[in-house]
């Protein structure tokens, strides 16, 4: 497997730092990208987003909603978040649709001392299994790419439908924007949080998201 150059990086999220292996130069990615095959496989999830700083940092900060719980991370990427969701005593799987990225967060888990299990799991066909044995989910950067909405609006409620909550977490793009817009109250009820995270010498504001039944559909 073609290996993407990474870096290890200590992210300081309160009295922690949590030590993450990751791509942290984009223009590194562009310029080994030589085929279409390898823009068609472009490897977003080797890199570290401000979104992963922002969840992990949500999920210490309320590390009690994840103790003891069965914690689902969809698209985990370098899986910062569900390190930080292991930190907090949860029991993570953590899924991609790539054999890479899982191994890159096994490795993440690993640097921080936390055991995590992974699992290949891809929107538009996910294990039952795995929806049935959850507690609560978290993804970040999961709304992106629109092609991939109406799997998550078919995935999403499978979970809330069973009292499980979803957050989410965005850098508030457009896409999020259309997504949520066109679940919320139908589809979902939404809650809205909001944390700043310093990133690129500036700081910026990341949009949490938690989704659960909507009210009166239960």
């Amino acid at each position: 497997m073609f290996r993407w150059p990474t870096t290890i990086t200590g992210i300081a999220i309160g009295d922690r730092e949590l030590r993450v292996e990751a791509v942290i130069d984009q223009e590194v990615l562009i310029d080994l990208v030589k085929t279409q095959h390898d823009l068609d496989h472009f490897p977003y999830g080797w890199m570290l987003w401000p979104s992963a700083i922002g969840l992990s940092k949500f999920i210490l900060e309320h590390a009690h909603r994840f103790a003891g719980k069965r914690v689902l991370e969809l698209g985990c990427g370098v899986g910062m978040s569900g390190v930080a969701a292991a930190i907090a005593g949860g029991m993570v799987t953590q899924t991609d649709y790539l054999d890479g990225a899982l191994e890159l967060a096994t490795r993440n888990a690993n640097l921080n001392s936390v055991e995590t299990t992974s699992c290949l799991g891809d929107w538009r066909d996910f294990p039952a299994a795995l929806i049935d044995s959850v507690d609560i989910v978290i993804g970040t950067d999961i709304l992106y790419e629109r092609t991939m909405h109406p799997y998550l609006e078919t995935l999403l409620p499978m979970f809330t439908k069973r009292g499980v909550p979803v957050l989410i977490a965005d850098p508030i793009r457009p896409q999020a924007l259309d997504a949520l817009g066109l679940w919320e109250h139908d589809l979902f009820h939404v809650e809205h949080h909001f944390v700043d995270v310093s990133w690129d010498a500036s700081t910026k504001t990341i949009w949490i998201v938690e989704l659960t039944e909507a009210r009166g559909k239960g």
